[in-house]
């Protein structure tokens, strides 16, 4: 969700409130996701932009994800056809 988020242009401290948690743990989140994935930090946000449809679609049925969150990363349109580069 994090990688989404920033996907989309949202800074650290914006996914920190939306998320409510702290801008440490969102930038904790950052480095775990991009070891677990095996790139640089500085690179995930790339890797996100790349990668929305997948990570949209992995967050677009869970009932666990806040709709205020959800609103924040849908494709505009509906379509995911939106974020191809």
């Amino acid at each position: 969700m994090i990688c989404l988020l920033c996907s989309v242009g949202h800074l650290n401290k914006q996914i920190a409130t939306l998320l409510d948690v702290s801008v440490r743990v969102v930038e904790l989140e950052k480095h775990r996701i991009a070891k677990a994935i095996g790139i640089p930090t500085a690179e995930l946000i790339i890797w996100a932009v790349e990668n929305r449809p997948a990570l949209w679609a992995g967050i677009e049925t869970n009932t666990e994800v806040p709709e205020a969150v959800k609103l924040k990363v849908a494709p505009r349109s509906g379509s995911t056809d939106d974020w191809v580069i």
